[in-house]
């Protein structure tokens, strides 16, 4: 997933902060650490409360925590309805 958040001048160092934080949930959720990557991205949330992307991984991961995928698998996730 790809987001701009802001002009290349307009970086800030909370904002990077920010990106680093979901970066590293994105990390954490695709090597299955649901929980550490829950917090990443709650994290992420109380920074900007409106980030559908943090939103959407914590639903994801609560999911996968109930229904966990293979060992192997590879990070993608299928959806199943619009």
């Amino acid at each position: 997933i790809y987001e701009v958040v802001c002009k290349k001048e307009e970086i800030t160092e909370q904002l990077l902060k920010m990106v680093q934080t979901f970066e590293s949930g994105l990390t954490l959720y695709r090597e299955q650490q649901w929980n550490d990557a829950i917090s990443m991205f709650r994290t992420v949330l109380n920074s900007k409360p409106d980030d559908y992307a943090s939103e959407m991984y914590i639903e994801r991961c609560e999911e996968c925590r109930k229904n966990p995928p293979p060992k192997q698998w590879d990070g993608v996730y299928v959806m199943t309805s619009k």
